[in-house]
């Protein structure tokens, strides 16, 4: 059973919205399930990311993991974000996700590593 953190992320999303004039952006989908995300990023200037906000629909896992991620990606350098694993989200649920879920779980962490793209 999921937990409550998951329930809560997952009913009322931290940081659900687009940022205007964002420094970078990416839409990723899971066609099996039918989540999708948009993720919207801001840098200061020091290229830590000062807001990182999503949009879309999804199950309960992707929108809580995306809720939860966009709340530790704060102050975080493109390098940092993009050594994010599949696990660092499992330890953000806090439960194992079995196969079938991990697109669901990881499909926010796509999207933003996707968005900030290699490091120079």
């Amino acid at each position: 059973m999921y937990q409550q953190q998951i329930l809560d992320h997952g009913r009322h999303p931290r940081n659900f919205h687009d940022v205007p004039d964002p420094d970078a952006t990416m839409h990723r989908a899971n066609p099996l399930c039918g989540d999708e995300v948009d993720v919207f990023v801001k840098y200061g200037a020091d290229d830590r990311v000062t807001e990182a906000t999503f949009t879309g629909r999804g199950c309960a896992i992707s929108t809580a993991a995306t809720s939860m991620l966009t709340e530790t990606l704060r102050g975080k350098t493109k390098a940092e974000i993009l050594a994010l694993t599949e696990a660092d989200i499992t330890a953000l649920l806090g439960v194992t996700v079995n196969p079938a879920r991990r697109t669901c779980a990881t499909l926010g962490l796509q999207a933003f590593q996707g968005a900030i793209g290699p490091t120079d």
